[in-house]
């Protein structure tokens, strides 16, 4: 008789599990992407690249010369000061003013002349003899 009622209980329990069944839905599934290249949230870009770093295994060896950097910064540096000083007397603003002369840095020639149409500034590489010649005319 206990078994009776047992397997009576097992069966309404299975009953009232495949009844309910009917009532379960679905959705579809969506996709969102996590990497924010392709899509996801631009909040996760520092987290993915912080998980990236930490994974990598290979660590950047600097092979270079630090005084050739320097010196080679240095330069780009001095060329950038001139063309700012250039094109501000070039365009009328009055800041340093251009001083015409021959200049020589690293491994260039820089010979800079001007009258009243244009500035003309002459680098030549001593290593290789190349010659640029760059004129910039007066817009005041």
């Amino acid at each position: 008789m206990r078994r009776l009622v047992v397997c009576l209980i097992c069966g309404a329990i299975c009953a009232l599990l495949l009844a309910s069944t009917n009532m379960a839905a679905a959705s579809e599934l969506v996709y969102t992407p996590i990497n924010p290249s392709f899509g996801g949230n631009p909040f996760n870009a520092q987290w993915l690249l912080d998980q990236a770093q930490v994974q990598n295994r290979f660590k950047e060896e600097y092979e270079g010369d630090l005084m050739e950097d320097f010196e080679e910064r240095l330069i780009r540096q001095i060329f950038y000061r001139m063309s700012r000083i250039i094109i501000d007397e070039a365009f009328g603003e009055y800041g340093e003013p251009i001083e015409p002369g021959y200049y020589e840095i690293g491994n260039y020639h820089i010979d800079i002349s001007t009258d009243e149409v244009m500035i003309t500034v002459v680098i030549v590489d001593i290593t290789t003899g190349d010659t640029t010649t760059v004129e910039v005319p007066y817009y005041y």
